[in-house]
């Protein structure tokens, strides 16, 4: 596996010290080694398969959740980039007046509002999956 940063230069996995989750929270991790293919590897880069799959270990302190996405980190990415700070919200539905113009231009009723993706705090990145009756 080769790992490269923004500017495409090989990054050891030893210096990867740092994960972000998608709460925003900075984990320190340790390089522990290199995993080798298993038996009964399935192909699939899950983690019902990272006992089988090749690749990078490491070990953590803090608690990591499985079914997230991790992105790791040198320390270096941490001192030359500021990172903005995303915080979701528990906002659930629409605003009763985004209802009625969204179900007045599509000419029907909205049936359910899924959320699936983050809120940042002025509502720029709010993502709803709409299904309609």
């Amino acid at each position: 596996m080769i790992i490269v940063d923004s500017t495409s230069l090989v990054i050891k996995p030893s210096l990867l010290i740092y994960v972000l989750d998608t709460a925003g929270n900075k984990i320190s991790i340790a390089y522990k080694n290199y995993q080798p293919v298993g038996t009964k590897n399935t192909g699939r880069d899950i983690y019902f398969n990272f006992e089988n799959a090749a690749g990078h270990l490491y070990s953590s302190n803090g608690v990591i959740d499985e079914e997230q996405t991790a992105i790791l980190f040198t320390e270096e990415f941490f001192t030359t980039h500021t990172m903005v700070k995303v915080t979701r919200t528990d906002k659930k539905g629409l605003p009763e007046q985004v209802k009625k113009k969204i179900e007045t231009d599509k000419v029907r009723k909205i049936k359910t509002v899924r959320e699936y993706g983050q809120h940042i705090s002025n509502g720029i990145l709010a993502k709803k999956r709409f299904s309609f009756s």
